[in-house]
């Protein structure tokens, strides 16, 4: 049976994988093996040290599935409290151009050049 799976790990605010399971890639290593005649291991390749210490995809690395769960209750618990801001905030400026002006503003052909300063 053909499974289709996702990379969605980038596209929430939290991510947990578990060391030694959990593992993100677009190929794997059979298609890394065809491409380049390289051996590598899943967990070399996306694992979830890789992930948690270099590509900064997962935020946090559980040792084990009771360590993952302990930190999604963690995070749980955050959800939704109220955080206080640090720095002072200013009031918004109105937009330099209007909105109906944007098509002038940005060239409907999008290979030619535009200038971003004023």
């Amino acid at each position: 049976m053909y499974r289709r799976r996702r990379l969605r790990a980038g596209n929430v605010d939290e991510t947990i994988i578990v060391k030694n399971q959990g593992t993100i890639f677009l190929g794997g290593p059979p298609l890394v093996k065809a491409a380049t005649g390289e051996v590598v291991s899943a967990e070399d390749l996306g694992g979830g040290d890789l992930h948690a210490r270099k590509s900064g995809v997962a935020d946090h690395l559980a040792q084990d599935d009771h360590h993952a769960l302990s930190i999604a209750r963690r995070i749980v618990a955050n959800l939704n409290s109220k955080k206080t801001v640090d720095i002072p905030l200013t009031a918004s400026r109105d937009p330099v151009f209007d909105i109906t002006e944007l098509d002038g503003i940005v060239p409907a052909d999008l290979k030619s050049n535009t200038t971003c300063a004023r």
